[in-house]
Parts: structure tokens; sequence; C-alpha cells
């Protein structure tokens, strides 16, 4: 009985350790989801072909922010096995590094968006859709450097198991999403009603604060603010950058 008990309260502490992780990374994904949802229906009331602008141009930019946060989640492996070898003083360079890879990403993408308008006109979408999708992303583009940056701290976060600030902040950030969104779509509390460039604006204001939110926890937290990541930013190694 006691060989068999070992095993079982083994298996009961691993599923906990991974619910723990698991869990909070699920209810912030849902939390994002709920954010793209309010913004496509609020961006539903201003009309059909607002709605099917707003719904391309946040396909594309999503489109291209997921292919790069797929390259960032490089750095979760990274920082969890400096930290199983007990070599934590590494971790903040691999951090810094990988903001390096962000900026640099926002950068293409960036100028990959900036370009969307001419390829839609080229496969022969109306320019009412494309110049509609332009503003869209005009807008929202402004948000990619935060967004991803916000996906290189949830992965260094996660790597080090501390998930529920990255749940809170969504979950907050939710609900400043759909003020802003409704404020800057219809002209609401004050702000001016700028459409479906409102919804684009909305979003990339949301993303910094998340952004802002997970930096200032990293950069506060005990455990965290002695991997000096804003030290190393300072002094970049750039082979290690262009290895991650």
């Amino acid at each position: 009985m006691i060989a068999m008990s070992a095993p079982s309260s083994s298996l009961a502490s691993e599923l906990k350790a991974t619910l723990g992780i698991a869990l909070p990374l699920a209810g912030a994904q849902l939390s994002q989801v709920l954010m793209g949802f309010i913004s496509a229906a609020m961006m539903g009331r201003l009309g059909g072909d607002s709605f099917a602008a707003g719904g391309l141009g946040a396909a594309l930019y999503f489109t291209i922010v997921l292919v790069f946060q797929g390259l960032l989640t490089a750095v979760g492996p990274l920082v969890a096995h400096e930290r199983g070898a007990g070599a934590e003083a590494r971790i903040g360079g691999i951090v810094a590094h990988g903001m390096l890879i962000a900026a640099a990403l926002a950068v293409i993408g960036i100028a990959a968006m900036s370009r969307v308008d001419a390829a839609l006109t080229a496969i022969g979408h109306p320019p009412g859709l494309v110049a509609a999708t332009g503003r869209y992303l005009d807008a929202a583009i402004w948000g990619l450097p935060a967004g991803l940056g916000f996906a290189l701290l949830r992965t260094y976060l996660s790597a080090l198991s501390r998930t529920w600030p990255v749940m809170v902040l969504l979950v907050a950030c939710l609900a400043i999403d759909a003020v802003l969104t409704y404020a800057l779509v219809f002209g609401k509390i004050g702000a001016p009603a700028l459409g479906i460039a409102g919804a684009g604006y909305a979003g990339a204001a949301t993303q910094w604060v998340m952004f802002g939110g997970l930096a200032l926890y990293a950069a506060t937290r005990p455990g965290l603010r002695d991997h000096r990541v804003l030290g190393a930013l300072r002094h970049p190694n750039w082979p290690a950058a262009a290895a991650i």
C-alpha cells in the first residue's frame, strides 16, 4: 500500500501544479477572445460594411501578431532551462534579448501592415472596403509593439510558474477595452466618435496597458527584479539575441 500511494501522491501533486499554471492561462486566453468579440460586436452596430472591414482588418492584424508571438515563445523554454539549471543570473539577458527581437519584429510587422491596402486592392477588394480596413489597421498598428512585448513577458512569467498575474491583468483589461471601444467607436464619455478606427485605437491602448502592467509587475516583484532585465537591455549581447 505504501508503494502504491507514493506514485498516486506524486501524480496528484503534478496535476495540481499543472492546473495551477494552465487554468490562469486559459482564463487569460478567454479574456483576449472576449476582447475581440466585444470589438466585433460594437463595429457591427456601425453597419455591415464596417463590420466586414473591421473583421478583415482584425484577421490580418492578428495573423501577423500570432506568427510573431510564436517566434517569441522560444524565450519560455530558455528561461525554464536556466532556472532548472540554477543559472537564474542568465535569465535577465534572455528576456532582454527577447525584447530586442520583439522590437525588430514590430518594425517588420508595421511595415507589412502599412502595405496591406495595396495588397487588398491588387486582389480585387472594393475600394470602400480597402479604405475602411486601412483606417482600422492604421489605428490598431500602434499597439503592435506592446502586443509583442506582452506576449514575451507572458511567456517569461509562465516559464516561472507565475501565471495568475497574467489572468488578473487581462480580466481588468477586458473591462478597460470594452469602455474604450464603446467610447471611441460611438463618441461617448467625452471621446470623439471615430467609428471603425476607434476600435483599432481602443485595442492598441489596451495592449499598452497589458504590456505596462506585466512590465511593472516584473520590475517590482521580488525574485523577478533580481533578473535585471533593464540592465541587460542597456548592454545587449547581439550574438546571444540572434541565437534565440
